[in-house]
């Protein structure tokens, strides 16, 4: 490969003698080896992890390249097909199977990953003049999408169940932000974008309560859509997990089943119910000059995640007052990046909002909210805890 060439000093030498703790695989090497299903390339690819594992330094196991800022290594799988490695403290991490003609390109994507994260880092702690010391970060990002990258951590004693298990998904390695969300006793409040980690978070935290617990839990795995169910349950399963004591449910339809169990008479209408569409044509926009720099979006999300559906409306069991909202101290700038005046605006939005719809009206904040309240007083009474 031009870009990045062997040269006779880099022949034989390794990053380490000493036997690996485990070993990495990105997504994409990971979905490489599942679409492999010749035992031939499995065995060939399982013998050479394997040696890599014990520290081998063979010519075609340890060949470094030139023109990698982040010290890529090359092992060669057959002929035509090489894997790409690095080490990432006192393991050895598989970013690709490529083709030798593709080599150039897949160091260029291990670069950008590191890069990324280590332009952040200086920003954040230095501003963008400053240049961070170059370290091994903790997490790294997908050079493709601009999310984290997720890492497959193999510990050496489980790498034949690579070759025999093409169903089996290696677990993913923890940062140790993400290990203490995971490890915190009680109840944890999580926020993040798509793409974040937070469905990771969720999986190892219901592994980490099975096993502390055994099948003394039930565990109950709540989301607003039917897809995102059928997909944690079908990653906890590829991981090994027993799901029998597990149910998987949308949020409408528990919120469904507990209003009928613990006020059947109680009804909502749905000529009375607010969507975002109905909330957007709602006239309670203020008039040119006046609150325009909010859209609806923002102001809905502040209603629903903030003023009505946080977790101190939640436990206080009514909304926020104004005082409360505009309290920096009870909603931190980190949950809500509205600054004084933006929140000042959508509370005035909210409040007009409330007046036009009165009693009757409602939202999914209200039923929730609602059902919540009811369900505690319904298991009070019953002499639950």
């Amino acid at each position: 490969d031009a870009d990045f060439e062997y040269t006779d000093d880099m022949i034989g030498k390794t990053p380490g003698e000493a036997i690996v703790s485990n070993i990495l695989l990105t997504s994409e090497a990971l979905k490489w080896l599942r679409s492999h299903k010749d035992e031939k390339y499995r065995e060939l690819f399982h013998k050479r992890i394997d040696q890599l594992a014990r520290g081998g330094h063979s010519y075609c196991l340890s060949k470094r390249l030139k023109g990698s800022k982040h010290g890529a290594w090359e092992t060669k799988l057959d002929k035509g097909q090489r894997i790409i490695w690095t080490e990432r403290g006192a393991d050895r991490m598989v970013w690709f199977i490529c083709k030798h003609d593709k080599i150039s390109r897949c160091c260029e994507l291990i670069d950008l990953s590191y890069d990324r994260v280590i332009r952040a880092e200086a920003h954040e702690e230095f501003g963008a003049e400053e240049k961070l010391e170059e370290q091994e970060p903790e997490m790294l990002a997908n050079p493709i999408s601009n999310v984290p990258l997720k890492i497959h951590a193999v510990e050496i004693d489980k790498l034949s169940r690579l070759l025999l298990d093409t169903d089996w998904t290696p677990p993913l390695r923890l940062t140790s932000s993400e290990k203490a969300i995971v490890d915190t006793p009680g109840s944890v409040l999580l926020i993040g974008r798509s793409g974040t980690g937070k469905t990771l978070c969720v999986c190892n935290r219901m592994t980490r309560d099975h096993a502390v617990h055994g099948n003394k839990i039930r565990q109950l795995f709540v989301s607003r859509t039917s897809r995102l169910c059928e997909y944690v349950e079908a990653l906890q399963k590829r991981a090994g997990e027993d799901m029998t004591m597990v149910r998987m449910t949308r949020i409408d339809d528990l919120i469904d089943e507990v209003s009928k169990t613990v006020d059947p008479d109680k009804k909502w209408l749905d000529k009375h119910y607010v969507t975002f569409d109905r909330f957007c044509k709602m006239d309670i926009w203020g008039k040119k000059g006046e609150e325009t720099e909010l859209d609806p979006e923002q102001v809905w999300t502040q209603i629903r995640s903030f003023i009505k559906g946080s977790c101190e409306a939640t436990l206080w069991q009514r909304p926020l007052t104004e005082e409360e909202y505009l309290d920096f101290d009870v909603i931190s700038r980190n949950r809500c990046r509205l600054n004084l005046e933006q929140r000042q605006a959508a509370y005035r939005i909210y409040q007009r909002y409330q007046s036009l719809i009165g009693n009757a009206g409602w939202d999914e904040v209200d039923r929730a909210r609602y059902v919540y309240s009811a369900a505690k007083n319904f298991f009070a009474e019953e002499g639950f805890d």
